[in-house]
């Protein structure tokens, strides 16, 4: 679990404490098999999501956002993103050369 919120409910149809789930995720304590079954499915998650490394990647394609732009992203011409990628950084380098200055962040 990576949010408060979360712990709440996850608690309540864990039928733990609140404290124990937060001593448990903090690696403070040690599940049983069948408590980490129980939560898995109170955050409705794969039981193997607590023995596999969850990588910067997968949490992003977890987010919301992300997600909601799935069907957008399925339609881009990744060959053509790339190429236009890379002129625009070599345009905005050329800028940053003549000028001296940097773009703002945005």
């Amino acid at each position: 679990m990576n949010r408060a919120d979360d712990a709440e409910p996850a608690a309540i149809k864990v039928k733990v404490s609140r404290s124990y789930l937060s001593r448990i995720e903090s690696g403070q304590m040690t599940p049983s098999l069948g408590t980490l079954e129980k939560i898995s499915e109170a955050l409705n998650v794969g039981l193997n999501r607590f023995f596999i490394p969850e990588s910067d990647g997968e949490a992003l394609l977890e987010d919301p956002f992300i997600q909601g732009l799935r069907p957008f992203l399925q339609q881009l011409d990744w060959e053509q993103w790339q190429v236009d990628t890379e002129e625009a950084a070599g345009d905005q380098r050329s800028r940053e050369r003549n000028t001296g200055e940097s773009a703002p962040y945005r």
